[in-house]
């Protein structure tokens, strides 16, 4: 799968060949196991994960994003307090004008269900990003646009 990827991205961007989420180390994640878009198939997989915040900052070398797209099978979770106002993002300065995050359902699981829900209200209680078009699919597809940067809001809202 590391091959297709590869090709893929590597034909609008640059390749990073591993994981991009809640922290740094060696785990689990859920991979899509083949190239066919129709069968959706995924599987465990051990692979290296990288820090968002330090992709960001150290790797990429960007602090200001004007958009994140967050898919990350369930992982999304583990990542939702990075977006709370003096969350890692802001801790390591980083900006970001808008993100789309594909949230997995939590189906029955009354932890997922809570952190959820602790995650859309947070972000309201703390006021900078807006929630537009929430979608509901298979999984929820949600879109974010910071509306406190005054940068975001000229690019972007004004």
């Amino acid at each position: 799968m590391r091959a297709v990827n590869e090709e893929q991205y590597t034909k609008f961007g640059k390749y990073f060949p591993f994981a991009v989420g809640a922290g740094s180390g060696i785990r689990q994640a859920s991979v899509l196991k083949n190239d066919n878009k129709d069968l959706m198939d995924y599987g465990k997989q051990v692979v290296v994960h990288i820090d968002f915040a330090y992709f960001l900052k150290e790797i990429i070398k960007e602090s200001f994003i004007d958009d994140a797209w967050i898919d990350n099978e369930y992982a999304e979770y583990a990542m939702m307090h990075y977006f709370y106002r003096n969350g890692t993002l802001d801790r390591n300065n980083i900006t970001i004008c808008q993100f789309n995050m594909e949230i997995h359902g939590p189906q029955d699981n009354v932890n997922m269900k809570e952190t959820f829900r602790q995650f859309l209200s947070r972000l309201l209680d703390d006021g900078r990003y807006g929630i537009f078009r929430p979608v509901k699919g298979g999984h929820y597809r949600l879109f974010f646009l910071n509306l406190e940067n005054k940068k975001c809001l000229e690019k972007y809202v004004l």
